[in-house]
């Protein structure tokens, strides 16, 4: 068992002069470490203080007030290239509740055409809500909501939501 630990050690082990300027080098530190902690090992002297460097570099930067983007994350102090994220929630959340408005008409018009005994495609419901609706004087292209609306699953998707309305209220 002795064996198995030291060439194991000695596989994990970094060279001396460990160097974390760049991400493929401080990439190469954080799996050493993970390798060496998950097998029980305790991690080479030189990885702790280059892992104990990047965290000291991303705690103990200095907060300057009013210039928030003098501070680095932690991808950018372990020299990884920041991950672009996807924002708030609130503003997708309106965006998607938008769009729902627009292929709520979309199907509020197909379902009176019906009514009325007439045909209508999709482009062409797509059209009038796009020609006839605005929300905050902004309306979506035809192309667009045909797109969305087949891809909700269209008419189904907005009847089977009022039945199940209608059955949770009672009606």
């Amino acid at each position: 068992m002795k064996e198995v630990n030291s060439l194991l050690n000695a596989a994990l082990q970094l060279s001396d002069g460990i160097n974390t300027d760049s991400a493929a080098k401080s990439l190469e530190v954080l799996r050493h470490f993970s390798a060496a902690v998950n097998n029980g090992i305790q991690p080479h002297p030189g990885v702790m203080s280059a892992i104990a460097r990047v965290f000291s570099d991303y705690l103990c930067q200095p907060q300057i007030v009013g210039r928030p983007e003098k501070f680095k994350s932690l991808d950018e102090c372990l020299n990884l290239k920041p991950k672009q994220g996807v924002g708030h929630p609130i503003p997708n959340m309106v965006d998607h509740s938008i769009r729902m408005i627009f292929l709520y008409q979309m199907c509020l018009y197909r379902l009176s055409a019906k009514n009325r005994g007439e045909s209508c495609t999709l482009i062409g419901a797509a059209a009038w809500v796009s020609d006839n609706w605005r929300i905050n004087g902004e309306s979506m292209d035809a192309d667009t909501l045909k797109r969305y609306y087949t891809e909700i699953g269209g008419d189904d998707f907005f009847i089977n939501k009022a039945q199940a309305f209608e059955k949770s209220m009672g009606i």
